[in-house]
């Protein structure tokens, strides 16, 4: 009788957003921009929420957002975080 071949099981998961240079740089706000990006879940969920002209109105949007589970980043066009509101991670 063969032996049996020991198999190691993996759980199915959603792929991972790629770090690749051409993702990141699509999410470069304008020039004089104000580009929000919102993640959930450590990377698992990433989408751009919004652009606008002022740093102002972009922080009035990120603190009205209710849901906590959600982080948002206000990116200029420079890539740089201008400012953040970190949700809290589930697991």
């Amino acid at each position: 009788m063969p032996k049996r071949g020991k198999r190691q099981g993996r759980l199915i998961q959603k792929p991972k957003v790629e770090n690749n240079a051409e993702y990141l740089q699509s999410l470069k706000a304008d020039e004089g921009k104000y580009r929000i990006i919102a993640m959930r879940d450590n990377f698992n969920e990433v989408w751009v929420e919004g652009e606008y002209d002022t740093l102002k109105s972009a922080k009035q949007f990120i603190d009205i957002q209710p849901d906590t589970s959600i982080s948002y980043y206000v990116h200029s066009d420079s890539s740089r975080v201008l400012y953040w509101k970190k949700g809290e991670v589930n697991g």
